[in-house]
């Protein structure tokens, strides 16, 4: 079985319980199997969501990693845990009030680049793995950047988009029905009920 095989024999139930309100339209992983993810990549062996750190993940045999899509000033989605870059780069400033060139010139501690989330899915997708998307902000566009992004990459079928916030969930489902959802840390509080109401 190849790679992308093992990604859809399941969801570990540690992954579940991780990521609570897991919600698949058409899911392409059945109830049965494990998956492993790698956070951020990695947070050790490499610096976290870097390419190096999704090269890691890829080296130990991980099936996905998990990464956070920020918006830059100009409209570009980078990936970066923090609003404020200060933290894993040499720059300082919050992510949506810097443009996408300015971004691609910070390094990283040890001298990497900030990828952009369609560099990122390009990886996963030429590694065959899959992704992860932590989105903590509900999109000012309704989502439609982030949707086409995935879709461009042709990677619909191997992201998770994982929402802080209802309404995150339903704009994403709104632009593409197709897309896994999470109810990671919902807000507002989320029920099962509701869960299986947003499909």
């Amino acid at each position: 079985m190849n790679r992308m095989g093992r990604i859809k024999s399941g969801v570990s139930l540690c992954f579940l319980i991780a990521l609570a309100g897991f919600s698949v339209a058409a899911s392409p992983w059945p109830d049965e199997g494990r998956l492993t993810v790698g956070h951020r990549g990695t947070t050790r062996l490499a610096d976290e969501n870097t390419l190096a750190a999704f090269q890691a993940a890829y080296d130990y045999g991980l099936h996905m990693f998990e990464c956070d899509p920020r918006l830059s000033a100009d409209g570009v989605y980078v990936i970066m845990h923090d609003s404020d870059v200060s933290r894993t780069t040499d720059g300082s400033g919050k992510v949506s009030e810097l443009t996408i060139a300015e971004i691609k010139q910070l390094r990283t501690a040890s001298g990497r680049e900030v990828p952009t989330l369609a560099e990122a899915l390009a990886f996963a997708r030429e590694h065959d793995m899959g992704v992860y998307l932590d989105l903590k902000e509900p999109p000012g566009d309704g989502g439609e950047l982030l949707v086409k992004t995935i879709e461009n990459a042709d990677m619909v079928d191997r992201v998770i988009v994982g929402c802080w916030h209802v309404s995150t969930c339903l704009m994403v489902k709104k632009r593409n029905p197709g897309l896994s959802l999470c109810i990671s840390w919902p807000y507002p509080a989320l029920s099962l009920g509701m869960a299986r109401a947003l499909g």
